[in-house]
C-alpha cells in the first residue's frame, strides 16, 4: 500500500476497505521505513532549506542544479 500515508490508516475499519487482511494490515503498517522513503525525506528537507535559502524564488530547475552541484542524484520529478 505505498504512497498512503499510515496516519490515514489508524482504524481497523481501513482494512476490509482496503481489501486486506487485518494481520497483513497490521504487518505492513508496522514495516520499517524503506531506503526510499527516508532518502526522498531528507531530500525533501534539503529541498525546503535551498528554497528559503533563495527568498523563495528558485523553481525546481535550480533547486535540482544545486543538489546536482552538491553531489546528490536526483530527478527534476523528484524535486518537484
Amino acid at each position: 500500500m505505498p504512497g498512503i500515508p499510515h496516519a490515514l490508516l489508524r482504524s481497523r475499519r481501513c482494512a476490509p476497505w482496503l481489501e486486506v487482511s487485518r494481520s497483513g494490515f497490521y504487518d505492513w503498517k508496522s514495516r520499517p521505513q524503506s531506503a526510499t522513503a527516508k532518502r526522498r525525506g531528507l531530500l525533501k528537507i534539503k529541498v525546503k532549506a535551498l528554497f528559503e535559502a533563495n527568498n523563495a524564488e528558485y523553481g525546481y530547475r535550480r533547486i535540482r542544479a544545486e543538489l546536482v552541484r552538491g553531489g546528490e542524484q536526483a530527478s527534476g520529478e523528484v524535486v518537484r
